[in-house]
């Protein structure tokens, strides 16, 4: 994604990163951190000071172009969030996957 003057490309990663790259010479400038899985899209804002990412971990993180610095990271609750789910008896490997990736705790 084209900043809105071309002069920064932002991308997303399935190594979980975004990064900023300078549209001239195409060297990185920043790699940011901040995403759990692949980040899935990358947008600027409409001045190109922010640049807002979404990741398959369900977050979206909001960084300042200028510094790489994350200002904001924003969750949606998932339904079984913080449930606790060690040593539960009578799921299924399938169900107990789901429900981690619906934010149940297998360590708790």
């Amino acid at each position: 994604m084209y900043s809105p003057d071309g002069t920064l490309i932002a991308s997303g990663s399935y190594d979980r990163t975004v990064r900023i790259w300078d549209a001239t010479s195409y060297a990185c400038i920043y790699t940011l951190y901040g995403h759990d899985d692949w980040v899935r899209s990358v947008s600027f804002d409409h001045d190109g000071k922010t640049v807002a990412s979404a990741s398959r971990d369900g977050t979206v993180i909001c960084w300042e172009v200028s510094s790489g610095r994350q200002l904001r990271a924003l969750r949606n609750e998932r339904p079984y969030e913080g449930m606790k789910i060690h040593g539960v008896m009578g799921i299924s490997p399938l169900q107990e996957t789901t429900l981690k990736l619906l934010g149940a705790d297998p360590h708790a």
